[in-house]
Parts: structure tokens; C-alpha cells; sequence
């Protein structure tokens, strides 16, 4: 069972693009993290 679903989510501050065309489908009892290097893309999914 899908708990959460997202398809193509961008998130722009300015000219930055800081997601570009996210997917992502968090299923029933498992467990995600999202990695990158320091900034790009972490902050602007979380609060999406």
C-alpha cells in the first residue's frame, strides 16, 4: 500500500532549481532517507 506519492515536483529559489522533476512512492512499513550533499534539494522536500 502507497502512503505517499509524488511525481515531478520541482522546487526553484530564483534561477536555483534545487529539485528537479522528483518522483518518489513511500510504501506501507519501509523505510526512506534522503541523501545528498550538504543543501541541495533536502530542506525544500521536507517542507513540500
Amino acid at each position: 500500500m502507497t502512503l505517499l506519492s509524488i511525481q515531478d515536483m520541482t522546487k526553484r529559489f530564483g534561477g536555483l532549481v534545487a529539485l528537479n522533476a522528483l518522483n518518489i512512492n513511500v510504501k506501507e512499513r519501509t523505510i526512506h532517507s534522503i541523501m545528498a550533499p550538504t543543501g541541495p534539494g533536502k530542506p525544500p522536500f521536507s517542507t513540500a
